[in-house]
């Protein structure tokens, strides 16, 4: 039997990703959409077909709701809408993220989860990292996403790593993914409340690394942050001010006694971009890019390659690892959210950081 889901907002990531990636997965059946922008006429002209369309999640007919029924949140904002999903009854709920984008309302999401509903917390660097998670011991042949991953050849992953002894990640958005992205969605650089690059791509940074135990009795030893002199638009000038709205941040972290190098942000360069995580062991080095298909490398000291790679979408991947999250086959997996709690730890603390060694 199918489950069924309903989407809360039809913008950007919907149309240009989820949408195009749903009819792969047989599993799931879309009933329904939520979104203030499109009337029911358009969202069915745009391809989306459900039985019903409204404006508001309190619209949502009650016939069709249901603690079975799954949600998809792609809204700008997040958790007044899960409050009020959950409020209504839902109780498996898929969200973009951040998952939300104050720190107080941290402890809220865990009111949500502690009265039992299931949060996935959407991330689609999370899936690319399934490799290191394999190398790393912490995903295994019996794992149900093990076969989403294709390995050249099987070997001693973890000997040919060896101890871990330096990470370093790097998501440097140039080109279309700085101002044009900031066009777009301008409060990333003016909302000091829900923009800026810790919130947005923190847990692109960190998320990955929490999962593999790369980020065990972490500090933050150093950090820097720089913000656009025009807003949306001019050069990197370093933040003086709270008010002022981060664009890039650079820090460095000592995590199980070892250093994590971590930079992040948009900078205002006509082209190009560079997301990749680097984890340099004892014995071999270990390599992934962030953002592209192009398949993860571990390269033992002695030069011997395995290569790791998806076999479907990182949208596909998040669609059917929440099922399975929701249907509760996956041991030990708590939807993400750990990734996401550290991450926006490591945020605050580089925050904090910054403005200790500035103001001295």
């Amino acid at each position: 039997m199918k489950t069924k889901m309903i989407v809360v907002g039809l913008g950007h990531a919907w149309r240009e990703h989820y949408s195009k990636v749903l009819h792969k997965v047989d599993e799931l059946e879309l009933i329904g959409t939520v979104d203030p922008a499109f009337t029911s006429t358009e969202v069915m002209q745009g391809g989306t077909h459900g039985h019903f369309h409204v404006q508001t999640v309190g619209e949502i007919p009650s016939d069709f709701v249901s603690a079975e029924v799954m949600v998809m949140v792609l809204t700008p904002d997040h958790y007044d809408v899960l409050a009020e999903l959950a409020h209504m009854g839902f109780r498996n709920i898929l969200c973009e993220k951040p998952l939300v984008s104050r720190v107080a309302e941290i402890p809220e999401v865990e009111r949500l989860v502690a009265s039992g509903v299931k949060l996935y917390a959407m991330d689609f660097y999370l899936p690319k990292t399934l490799g290191l998670q394999v190398v790393k011991g912490l995903v295994t042949e019996d794992d149900p996403r093990y076969p989403w991953l294709r390995i050249s050849e099987q070997a001693d992953f973890k000997g040919m790593l060896g101890e871990v002894e330096g990470v370093g990640v790097q998501i440097v958005e140039a080109g279309k993914f700085c101002l044009p992205d900031l066009a777009g969605r301008p409060y990333l650089a003016t909302d000091k409340e829900i923009g800026g690059m810790i919130l947005d791509l923190i847990t692109h940074a960190c998320g990955p690394l929490q999962q593999a135990g790369l980020l065990d009795d972490w500090r933050v030893l150093d950090a820097s942050l720089a913000r656009l002199n025009e807003n949306t638009t001019g050069h990197l000038v370093p933040v003086r001010q709270v008010a002022e709205v981060e664009m890039y941040a650079t820090a460095l972290l000592e995590a199980g006694e070892i250093p994590v190098s971590l930079s992040f942000g948009k900078v205002p360069i006509s082209k190009g971009g560079l997301w990749s995580l680097q984890v340099r062991g004892k014995n071999g080095v270990y390599y992934a890019g962030l953002r592209t298909g192009q398949p993860s490398v571990l390269i033992g000291n002695d030069g011997h390659v395995v290569t790791f790679s998806l076999t479907l979408s990182t949208y596909e991947f998040v669609l059917r690892e929440a099922l399975l999250y929701f249907h509760g086959m996956l041991s030990g997996f708590d939807g993400n959210l750990g990734a996401f709690k550290t991450s926006m730890e490591v945020g605050q603390a580089i925050l904090g950081k910054y403005w200790e060694r500035i103001s001295k």
